[in-house]
This record gives C-alpha cells, sequence and structure tokens, in this order.
C-alpha cells in the first residue's frame, strides 16, 4: 500500500510539474512578439524520498520556471542604446547644421555668405573702374549690406538650431521622467509580489522600460537584494531609488537649457553628468558642434568688416574728406557675425581716391579690391576661410556619421546576442511542446494503472472498475 501509494503521488506530482511546463510554453508562444519578454524555461529537481514503515518513497519531480534573462548582456545592450542614440540624435542634429550650408548645383550655397562676398568685390570692380559713378557707388554700398545681411541670417539660422535642440531636449527630459516613475512603481510592484511568475512578468517591463530610458539618458544602476533598482547619474546623483523615483526638470543658465535631478539631497545641475542617451547628443551639438561652427563664422565677419573699414579710412571719399566705416558691429570677435550691420548710409562716403589722389582717383577703390585676394583672415582669403568653415562642418558631419554607424552595429550585435538567449523559437517551443504532452500522457497512464492496482488491493482481489 506504502510502495503503490508513492507511486501514485510521484505519478500526481508528475501530472502537474508536466502541466506546469505545458503552461510554460503555451505563455513562450504566446509572447513570441511581446517586446520585452524573455523566455521561460522549464528545469526539473527531484522531490524529498519520505520513509514509510522503513521503505524509503520517492515524491517524483517538480518542474520549476525560470526566465533566461542574463542581467550582464542586459546592461550591456542598455549602455549599447544609450551610446547609440546619443550618436545618432548628434549626426541627425549636425545634418541639420550642415544643411544651412548646403551646396546647389550652382556651385553656391545656401546661406548666400561667399556669394555676397564675391558679389560685393564684383561691385568693388566696376566701382574702382569708374570712380565717380553715382550708380557703382550705390551697387557696391547695397551688395555691402547683403552681405551684412547673409552673415545675419546664418547667424540666426545657428541660434534657431540651438533653440530647437533645447525644445528636443525638454521633450526628452519628460520622457526621461515617465520611465523613471514607471521603473520606479515596479520596483514596488516587485517588491510586494516576490518570486514567481508575476515577478518575471515585472521584471520584464522593468528591464525593458530601462532600455527605453537609454534612448534619452545614461544611467548607472543597481540591483538590491530585494530586486530593488537605484537609478543614479554617473556621478552618484539619485534618479530613482525604491519605489521612487527623483524627476528631473530644467531650468535656463545663460541661454542654454539645463538639466537638473530634484533628489531628496536637493537640486542638481547635471548638465555634464550626461554623457549618454539622445540629450547628450543634442547637448554635445548646441554647445560644442554649433558654437565652433559660429566661433569660426564670427572671425569671418569680424575680420572682413575690419579689413573693409580700415581700407576705406585710408582713402578719400566723393566730399576729397577721410573715409570713414562701411560696417558696423561687434568691436570683439564673438557676436560678430549676428551684429554685423551697414553703418554707411551716404554712397558718396565711399573712398575710392587714395589719400594722395584727388577726388576722382581710383588706387584706393583698387586697394578695396585687392582684399579679395588678401590672406586677412588666418593666413586665408575670405573664401578660402568660409570654404574651411564648410570643409570643417563636413568633416565634423563624417565623423559623427562613421560613429554613428559603429555604434548601431555594435547594438544590433548586443541585441542580436540578446535575443538569441531570451527570444521565443517557435520550432524548439513545438519540439518542447511534444516532449511535455506525451510526458504528461505517460504521467496519466501510471496514474490510471495504478489506480486500478491501489483498487484491486483495497477490494481484495476482486476486480472493481475504477471511474
Amino acid at each position: 500500500m506504502g510502495t503503490l501509494s508513492g507511486l501514485l503521488n510521484s505519478a500526481r506530482n508528475a501530472l502537474l510539474s508536466d502541466q506546469t511546463a505545458i503552461n510554460t510554453t503555451a505563455q513562450n508562444i504566446a509572447n513570441q512578439n511581446t517586446v520585452g519578454y524573455t523566455r521561460r524555461v522549464v528545469t526539473w529537481s527531484e522531490n524529498d524520498t519520505v520513509n514509510i514503515h522503513g521503505i524509503d518513497v520517492g515524491r517524483g519531480a517538480t518542474a520549476n520556471v525560470a526566465s533566461t534573462r542574463d542581467s550582464i548582456l542586459d546592461r550591456s545592450v542598455q549602455q549599447a542604446t544609450d551610446t547609440a542614440s546619443a550618436s545618432s540624435t548628434r549626426l541627425s542634429a549636425l545634418q541639420s547644421t550642415q544643411s544651412l550650408f548646403s551646396i546647389s548645383s550652382s556651385g553656391d550655397d545656401s546661406s548666400g555668405i561667399n556669394t555676397a562676398i564675391n558679389n560685393f568685390f564684383t561691385n568693388v570692380s566696376g566701382w574702382a573702374s569708374d570712380p565717380t559713378s553715382a550708380s557703382a557707388r550705390a551697387l557696391t554700398l547695397s551688395s555691402a549690406s547683403s552681405v551684412a545681411t547673409a552673415f545675419n541670417r546664418t547667424s540666426a539660422a545657428l541660434t534657431s538650431q540651438q533653440n530647437l535642440l533645447n525644445q528636443q531636449i525638454s521633450s526628452d527630459v519628460t520622457a526621461a521622467n515617465t520611465l523613471l516613475n514607471t521603473i520606479a512603481q515596479l520596483n514596488g510592484q516587485i517588491a510586494s509580489t516576490g518570486a514567481g511568475v508575476t515577478a518575471d512578468s515585472l521584471l520584464d517591463q522593468r528591464s525593458l522600460a530601462l532600455e527605453q530610458l537609454s534612448k534619452y539618458i545614461d544611467v548607472q544602476h543597481i540591483t538590491g537584494e530585494s530586486t530593488d533598482l537605484t537609478l543614479s547619474t554617473s556621478e552618484g546623483t539619485l534618479l530613482v531609488g525604491a519605489n521612487k523615483a527623483y524627476p528631473l526638470t530644467t531650468g535656463y543658465v545663460n541661454g542654454k537649457l539645463h538639466i537638473l535631478a530634484s533628489a531628496s539631497q536637493g537640486s542638481t545641475d547635471i548638465t555634464t553628468q550626461i554623457s549618454g542617451g539622445s540629450i547628450a547628443g543634442a547637448i554635445r551639438v548646441r554647445d560644442t558642434d554649433i558654437p565652433a561652427v559660429q566661433a569660426k563664422l564670427d572671425t569671418v565677419a569680424f575680420s572682413f568688416a575690419n579689413a573693409v573699414n580700415a581700407q576705406n579710412a585710408s582713402g578719400k571719399d566723393a566730399s576729397g574728406v577721410v573715409g570713414g566705416d562701411i560696417f558696423s558691429g561687434s568691436t570683439v570677435v564673438s557676436g560678430a557675425a549676428a551684429s554685423l550691420r551697414v553703418s554707411l548710409t551716404d554712397p558718396n562716403g565711399l573712398a575710392a581716391a587714395s589719400s594722395t589722389e584727388a577726388s576722382g582717383g581710383s588706387s584706393n577703390a583698387n586697394a578695396l579690391l585687392a582684399l579679395q585676394s588678401a590672406a586677412t583672415t588666418n593666413g586665408r582669403t575670405f573664401s578660402d576661410s568660409f570654404a574651411s568653415i564648410l570643409s570643417g562642418l563636413g568633416s565634423t558631419v563624417n565623423s559623427a556619421s562613421a560613429d554613428s554607424t559603429a555604434d548601431s552595429a555594435i547594438l544590433s550585435q548586443l541585441t542580436t546576442q540578446r535575443d538569441t538567449l531570451t527570444g521565443v523559437s517557435l520550432d524548439t517551443e513545438a519540439a518542447n511542446l511534444t516532449q511535455y504532452q506525451r510526458s504528461y500522457q505517460a504521467a496519466a497512464k501510471l496514474m490510471a494503472i495504478l489506480n486500478e492496482m491501489l483498487a484491486t488491493a483495497i477490494n481484495i482481489g476482486t476486480n472493481t472498475p475504477v471511474s
């Protein structure tokens, strides 16, 4: 009797374990396309034996279900995600900046600066050949205004790009805050649920939320013994602790949107602590790449205005007096492109003659024309200096493109590696399902035989049907 009872109990455990395995396989199949789902696997462990009347009786095996989650691989994917997101965002922003200087089929760039400078010198050439011509003077002064307008417009467009990046950063911070709150809530639910199938589902959701968060900002995280996930910046500023999130806020500092973390220790500016995610990519373009282009543009504008002003002041205008400034604006390089203006309103103020010539002379106008080929800007002509802006920006974009391609490839490789481990294969699950079903059928058959044997034993050899 004890042996039959033990066998019956073993068969019962086998049925329950096989049913667990079948249910697990069905769950895997149902979630094949569920984003963030990690495949569940079944392992078997032998139950402890019991001693009945001096006989050790086995109690069968138990099916244990576990996720195929790999924390190290998950972390690698998250790090690759924030790196790829940063480089992708930077590339996209740089391409938008580069479009301000895109070259047309005619060879002109869309900023119009180089064309405006060349037109200015073309009109200076016409004026130098006919220094007393009122129309030639008017065209020269008008083309000077076009140069200033081109610099102003391009500088404003660069500032507009920075403002758009501020908006993107603000939007990304809002999205990051939503995910920080989600992770904190899942921390609380996991802590209250404990181990089991429900906890595995919540862990999947939290891992997915963390990966999505990595698209916006890089974080350091520590998983505690209670499976709580603590998130912080690279320098330790707390973002999530247990079931509480510390949302990010934003504020302007010198016209730039900064990121503030409002953790329990007080508000902290973490702008410089962010090195990954789309927020980092946008910050880099806004604070480094665009200012580099703007600085070069200011240098060309400043040197052009100063050189033209100095040359005009070296000659005599139509009234025979020393020429004055044609341009006005910033007295330092910074801000020169944005502030450049034509201050001369009377075309007669253009000085064509040299200081030793009569008012009808053209030596100074020719000297002004010679500035077109003079190395007045860091050893380059105006056109060459402007061309270096375009080539430098092009090199930056090419480098960013190479970085983005490499980072995306690494992310793809790691994601594939993780999905191979955690993803659901219908072929594998079909094979497992067949195996578990056969095992279940065998256990059910054993259960039926044991029921008959037990009924026969109870009825002392009488053949009694078992229902």
